[in-house]
């Protein structure tokens, strides 16, 4: 994936890449690798137009530990040895990184979310 802002468009731009050289512009979200349908699944059924940044990095944080719930080959976040995706931002002012201590609390605060609904 590359993602980045057009400032001449006023908005983010998106592309996936295949292993022949194939580009494929995305509109709203993609996810790639071998977890990538179970990512995209979850981002599908929770993305709606005008959402904010910190549902977005919710969002995709639910959609990697899902992911690597259902896909052997997707590394999750792993609480146990304080191991976390990287997760970032891009925004009209650049790419802006979360550390681990935010990708923390919100994994713990999606799994506290996941108990209580089973």
């Amino acid at each position: 994936l590359v993602a980045g802002f057009d400032p001449r468009a006023g908005l983010g731009r998106l592309f996936q890449f295949d292993v022949t050289g194939g580009r494929y512009e995305e509109r709203d979200y993609a996810a790639i690798g071998s977890g990538g349908l179970h990512a995209s699944t979850v981002v599908k059924l929770r993305h709606h137009d005008g959402i904010e940044a910190d549902e977005a990095i919710d969002v995709a944080i639910e959609a990697i530990f899902q992911a690597a719930d259902e896909d052997i080959a997707t590394g999750g976040p792993d609480i146990v040895r304080g191991i976390y995706p990287v997760v970032a931002l891009i925004t009209a002012d650049g790419f802006e990184r979360l550390d681990d201590d935010d990708v923390a609390a919100r994994t713990g605060s999606l799994l506290e979310r996941l108990r209580g609904a089973s």
